[in-house]
């Protein structure tokens, strides 16, 4: 047996059950209840397979097999003795016939590669097929002979199923998955609509997995430059601009710096049931760290937000009102839509002049939240 030197998984690919197969969840029994986990991600019971053979091309009655096409090969100008001796081919007289010329051609078929690979007779991985209602023997005793990758079956099981090529067997499967109609080449290429099945290079669930934990690792230093590093002021920041998956604040109104960096921590915590959507979250705002214009964007977010805190703005029946602008249309108003709140209000902090008499609504609204007593960082 060789080593294997290329594993493929194939997947079921994720579809709504008839039978809310789907719905099914993992499960920690508590000893006083039973607590729901994380889906199971089912649609077939773990016992079921499906089964799949070589596809049969209608209209040239063969087997789709893709060992037609054409590959590098790997055995020119070696000696026809040293192939015929190092894969132990049987039937060498047929393979002399075959290996003379070959050895002399930079492209051989897939199917001869594999013939030779696996040290059988020629021809052994023919796409011909056997008899069939249309094409009957005249000895009906030959009726019911398949050649060899007619016989050939793929088992698949609703799991990750595991693929190498370390037999002959594996490999012909491995070559079976790329032709099936059911089985897409990739996740993204996957269509519940066609497809059954999805092929990965390795498997999913464990990429996924360290992903997730890398991610989280970055998150996690991440949290510790913002306390080191950015300081106090940049860390109850971004603890108040952060929201939760209900989109409600974490923090709300004037509280303690101290307060604000155990919030970030529970916020990135283990014990959140949404932590992979706090950590994206939190790493959006962290981007904004990167650029000049990101921190005054930032700037801008956590003003709007404290105004919001203190009531200075309120967002009502959908529309974000300005309670002491009652008498000036343009401003009392201001629409519903958030960033466009954050737009507004940065365009007023990009025009804004400490030496000009100019009216401006960025001065306007750090003069009303300063003197809520909310620490705020204004341009000078």
């Amino acid at each position: 047996m060789k080593t294997s030197s290329k594993k493929i998984y194939v997947n079921p690919v994720d579809r709504i059950s008839y039978q809310g197969r789907h719905k099914q969840v993992y499960t920690i029994n508590t000893g006083k209840s039973v607590i729901p986990t994380v889906s199971m991600k089912k649609t077939k019971e773990d016992n079921t397979t499906a089964q799949y053979q070589f596809p049969i091309n209608p209209n040239t009655n063969k087997l789709e097999t893709g060992l037609n096409k054409l590959v590098q090969n790997p055995f020119e100008g070696l000696s026809v003795a040293d192939i015929i001796n190092t894969y132990k081919l049987p039937a060498q007289d047929k393979w002399m016939q075959i290996l003379e010329p070959l050895v002399n051609k930079s492209e051989i078929k897939k199917q001869t590669l594999f013939e030779i690979r696996h040290g059988v007779e020629p021809n052994l991985y023919t796409d011909e097929i056997g008899y069939t209602m249309t094409n009957m023997p005249s000895n009906m005793d030959e009726w019911g002979k398949k050649t060899y990758l007619q016989g050939l079956t793929l088992t698949l099981y609703p799991r990750p199923n595991p693929l190498d090529d370390s037999t002959p067997r594996q490999e012909l499967l491995m070559q079976m998955v790329y032709v099936l109609p059911h089985i897409a080449n990739s996740k993204t290429d996957a269509n519940s609509a066609y497809h059954d099945w999805y092929i990965s290079e390795e498997h999913e669930a464990e990429i996924e997995k360290a992903q997730k934990q890398e991610y989280i690792e970055e998150a996690m230093y991440y949290l510790h430059k913002l306390k080191k590093e950015y300081g106090q002021f940049r860390t109850y920041q971004t603890a108040i601009v952060l929201r939760d998956h209900y989109s409600k604040t974490i923090l709300k109104g004037k509280v303690s710096h101290e307060a604000a960096s155990n919030a970030l921590s529970y916020y990135l915590s283990p014990e959140q049931k949404k932590r992979m959507d706090n950590i994206e979250r939190f790493m959006k705002v962290m981007k904004l760290f990167e650029t000049r214009e990101g921190l005054e964007r930032l700037d801008i977010h956590y003003l709007i937000q404290q105004a919001l805190n203190t009531n200075v703005i309120s967002h009502r029946d959908g529309v974000y009102v300005w309670h002491s602008k009652a008498g000036t249309p343009d401003v009392y108003e201001l629409g519903s839509s958030f960033n466009s709140l954050v737009n507004f209000f940065l365009k007023e902090y990009k025009e804004y002049n400490s030496d000009s008499d100019l009216t401006n609504w960025y001065k306007d609204l750090t003069e009303e939240v300063s003197s809520k007593g909310i620490e705020l960082n204004i341009k000078k």
